[in-house]
């Protein structure tokens, strides 16, 4: 089709599909502007509004959980810090984790505290120390972590990472604390 060709000369198909965009139940709610019924702007406040709704009962229904991280050797860059809800890249890719954040250490008592609603559930959390800033769990040319982990139930995982097993723990409704000591 050349630039510049008039609607009728389009092929059939292709005007047969513009009128049946143009004639879309939803399209014909926006293009509507009679008092008393829905236009545009009230779908989409009707939208919102049950979007809003869905975020706040999802709020109510939220465990509060409490991560403790202690044993810091010193206060250079973040905690990297990642809530798992199952098994999948757990323990070091973050990006299929539940929760996941880079947490300030507090300089002067060398630890950190994350408070985190998820619903209640059972999760495993894996930490490590970025004193370099470089958002990457690091190891050597052997694999032996180059930066202090830990992960929570405090497993005694020696020369090599927790398994998801060992580190799950059940966040009740009411929701829980759990103390994660790093290895160094």
């Amino acid at each position: 089709m050349a630039t510049g060709t008039a609607p009728d000369a389009m092929p059939l198909k292709w005007r047969n599909l513009n009128v049946e965009i143009a004639m879309h139940p939803v399209n014909k709610l926006v293009a509507n502007k009679t008092p008393g019924r829905f236009n545009g702007l009230g779908v989409i406040a009707y939208v919102a509004a049950m979007f809003a709704t869905l975020f706040y009962a999802g709020l109510l229904a939220a465990a509060p959980l409490t991560i403790h991280i202690g044993d810091i050797k010193n206060a250079k860059g973040d905690m990297a810090v990642a809530v798992f809800a199952s098994s999948a890249g757990f323990p070091f890719e973050s990006d299929q984790a539940a929760w996941r954040g880079m947490v300030a250490i507090d300089p002067h008592k060398l630890s950190t505290t994350v408070q985190t609603d998820l619903p209640a559930g059972d999760y495993a959390v894996s930490t490590f120390h970025d004193h370099n800033s470089s958002g990457k769990f690091e190891t050597n040319l052997f694999g032996m972590p180059t930066k202090s982990y830990g992960f929570s139930n405090n497993p005694e995982a020696a020369r090599r990472a927790a398994r998801f097993d060992e580190a799950v723990f059940t966040l009740p409704q009411e929701g829980a604390r759990i103390d994660i000591t790093l290895k160094h």
